[in-house]
């Protein structure tokens, strides 16, 4: 759980609180990974509280000593009322990736994903009644682990 106070440009505080739970079931040739998350938003000024939602599931299979191919499917929902998350709404797809596990300690993913967060081609637009659904692109990604 993580809690902070924000004060966005031109808005009142807000108080966020964000929770999360995760569940793996792993073996050395098989992984299934679920994530859910909670994002509270709080305005003190008047007292109203947003909870937007979402989670991923990811499911894997090993190949070699060092491939792991994916399939993710990831959902996040802002409530269209929430006054800080006023640039998304709904997001959800799925994603397809390989993992290369290079050492213990680093990893080398590829993912090509459908509902891209940083892309604003890929999210729903509030109010405009349309879902755009355009494949969000090839995302490469290099990380250390402990």
């Amino acid at each position: 759980m993580y809690n902070d106070k924000l004060t966005p440009d031109a808005q009142a505080r807000i108080t966020q609180t964000i929770s999360t739970v995760y569940a793996a079931y792993e073996l050395p040739s098989f992984e299934f990974l679920n994530e859910f998350i909670n994002v509270r938003d709080t305005t003190p000024a008047t007292g109203r509280t947003f909870n937007n939602a979402g989670f991923y599931s990811q499911i894997s299979r090993r190949f070699g000593s060092m491939a792991r191919p994916y399939f993710r499917y990831e959902y996040f929902n802002v409530g269209q009322s929430d006054p800080f998350l006023t640039e998304l709404s709904r997001r959800n797809g799925p994603n397809v990736g390989v993992r290369l596990d290079v050492s213990r300690y680093a990893k080398y993913e590829d993912r090509i994903s459908a509902c891209e967060p940083a892309r604003p081609e890929n999210r729903e637009r509030r109010g405009s009644g349309t879902r755009l659904h355009i494949l969000g692109g090839l995302r490469c990604q290099l990380r250390e682990s402990l």
